[in-house]
């Protein structure tokens, strides 16, 4: 996508955001850009005869893969499971097209950064958002999260992207980025002050943020992370920003 159609993609957006007006344009199938990069699983798992533009049977399906796994895994993630891969997917995908500005405090937190690691990234609302509508030069974006259908879809749907590169969580802090996004991600690792040490010394710049009930363990990332740099937020998202020391 050329600079021209982001500034355009992202005009778009600004102008519809305010009453929700773009998601009401993509639940009555007006607005359709999320096909063009779901349409590789969404014709896998749309059921037959049904018309790949059928916004309402995709929430359907959300809502009965998001059961599905609510059901059979009560406690606990198991994002190994085939249900929890599916209903992350479809989750992240309306929220993308419901929210589609959401990746934008980030995005402006991380602006001056040439490199940039979504980690956790699920089907990397971030990096989608960047590519479809940041209206500057395009930072070089490393997509990473766990093996499975997420990672698959970021990789189809990243494949060729001269600015995006997709790959294991494990492999992805091989080397330094200049700032680090990871959302949604925290809460679900054994040890967050462990990792947010591995961000922190890979990274000048980390955006996170830490939904979890255990007030003591969100009060200890926050030290520590305070300890190496400058932290601003929470903002209305939740997202936390830190800044390493020169």
């Amino acid at each position: 996508m050329t600079g021209l159609a982001r500034w355009r993609r992202f005009a778009y957006l600004l102008a519809q955001h305010p009453l929700h007006l773009h998601r009401a344009l993509v639940r009555r199938g007006l607005a359709l850009r999320w096909i063009d990069d779901f349409a590789t699983v969404w014709d896998q798992l749309r059921p037959p005869g049904v018309p790949v533009t059928d916004y309402a049977a995709f929430q359907a399906l959300n809502y009965h893969y998001a059961a599905q796994w609510r059901e059979r895994y009560p406690t606990g993630d198991h994002w190994e499971a085939p249900e929890g891969g599916r209903a992350r997917l479809f989750g992240y995908v309306q929220r993308r097209e419901w929210h589609p500005l959401r990746w934008w405090p980030a995005a402006w937190a991380l602006r001056q950064c040439r490199t940039i690691l979504e980690y956790g990234a699920g089907a990397a609302p971030f990096a989608h958002g960047m590519v479809t509508a940041w209206p500057g030069r395009l930072p070089q974006l490393t997509v990473a999260d766990q093996p499975g259908l997420l990672l698959d879809y970021c990789a189809r749907r990243f494949a060729g992207h001269p600015n995006v590169r997709v790959c294991l969580a494990a492999q992805a802090l091989d080397q330094p980025y200049d700032g680090i996004v990871c959302t949604e991600v925290f809460e679900h690792l054994p040890d967050p002050t462990r990792e947010a040490i591995h961000f922190m010394d890979r990274a000048q710049v980390l955006v996170f943020d830490y939904c979890t009930s255990d007030q003591q363990a969100h009060y200890e990332l926050l030290r520590l992370v305070r300890q190496r740099g400058s932290v601003r937020g929470p903002n209305w998202q939740g997202l936390y920003v830190w800044r390493g020391r020169r």
